[in-house]
């Protein structure tokens, strides 16, 4: 799940000696652009506990579809006097993270101090949500 591409890609060294890549619509393609390969290889460089670390994306979305069942239109209450509701968890990066919706309707992703997106592991996220919940 390198950020910026596809989840399923899968990146290798080709029998030349170049990047390249698989996903489920392209059988192997060897990367030309050299913005996209530095940008790869400094992913790779902040990430090196990753390699061989693969991600089962299938378990993932089952997990989705099965905490959004759970979660969705969940009433939380948020700084003790805004009502709002889960709209959507979402993957990001190799975490979650939650969508809520306002009484207004408008959409936005829950956000710490920093204005970064929260992030959650499984554990963490339904302790979270047990906390917030209305």
């Amino acid at each position: 799940m390198v950020k910026g591409w596809q989840n399923e890609t899968i990146f290798y060294i080709n029998s030349y000696g170049r990047l390249a890549l698989t996903t489920p619509t392209v059988n192997s393609q060897q990367i030309e652009n050299p913005q996209e390969i530095n940008k790869f290889w400094k992913w790779l460089f902040t990430n090196q506990h990753r390699v061989e670390n693969l991600i089962d994306i299938e378990k993932i979305k089952q997990h989705l579809k099965n905490l959004n069942q759970k979660y969705k239109n969940i009433p939380i209450t948020i700084n003790q006097n805004k009502q709002q509701w889960i709209e959507e968890i979402i993957p990001k990066e190799d975490k979650f993270a939650i969508n809520v919706r306002d009484s207004h309707d408008r959409i936005s992703i829950m956000v710490n101090p920093k204005r970064e997106p929260l992030l959650f592991d499984e554990v963490s996220l339904k302790a979270f949500i047990e906390r917030i919940k209305a």
